[in-house]
């Protein structure tokens, strides 16, 4: 069917964070999973089915007046499996080219039990839901030698929501989550950015983004990416 993409998928990711008050984070991830997609000329729905493992490594700075120099550093060594199904949409809008794209995705996390200090945090089960509804306007250029630039500026909302578990702490297709039951069990967030692709030959791919976002929360982030694609 010339309308239906099938396939699988694996990859790895890995990424590093270090926070002013001296927290640092390390990730890495290795997911695999099934997608089909069925588009026509209006738009395109998408499925996919993703499973992997999380491995996380935490540096904590804690005051304490009884430790020296008055922080404690703790170590924290986080595992954990998720599996997570996802629906998608794109529909071409019919005013000035704009694609609207409303997404969902349920995920089941398998925490490993971690130690923290003398104490340790048992193994749990958390389930989340993300959404996600995104408007854009793609744009595109074709050079002399027939090579394509896509530009796409685009903005929307992110919907966060913790429906079982007490904590989360995670990083799933390369988006970080982290909410608690006890304070932060839902969350909001607007964003906008922007995506360039640029063909550099038949087979390869240049891909950059940058995104900035505001959560409901008043916390902000800005963000870039770079890589690229290879067709065998």
């Amino acid at each position: 069917n010339a309308n239906l993409i099938a396939g699988a998928f694996v990859g790895g990711a890995q990424s590093s964070m270090a926070a002013t008050n001296g927290h640092r984070a390390h990730t890495e991830t290795y997911f695999g999973g099934l997608y089909a997609s069925m588009g026509s000329a209006r738009g395109a729905i998408d499925f996919a089915l993703t499973a992997g493992k999380t491995d996380q490594v935490e540096n904590r700075y804690v005051a304490s007046n009884f430790a020296p120099g008055g922080v404690n550093i703790f170590r924290l060594e986080k595992d954990s499996w998720f599996i997570a199904p996802e629906l998608g949409l794109e529909h071409r809008l019919p005013v000035l080219g704009l694609v609207g794209s409303p997404r969902g995705r349920y995920t089941i996390q398998f925490a490993d039990e971690y130690e923290v200090e003398t104490s340790s945090v048992a193994a749990r089960e958390v389930r989340f839901i993300q959404g996600r509804v995104e408007l854009a306007r793609p744009i595109l250029f074709e050079n002399q030698s027939g090579e394509m630039t896509r530009i796409v500026p685009y903005g929307g909302v992110d919907y966060n929501e913790l429906l079982d578990g007490n904590m989360l702490d995670m990083t799933i297709n390369g988006s970080d989550v982290m909410l608690r039951m006890d304070t932060v069990e839902k969350e909001l967030t607007t964003f906008a950015g922007l995506r360039m692709a640029v063909s550099l030959s038949e087979n390869f791919t240049m891909e950059a983004q940058v995104e900035g976002r505001v959560s409901d929360e008043d916390a902000k982030s800005v963000a870039a990416k770079i890589g690229g694609s290879w067709n065998f």
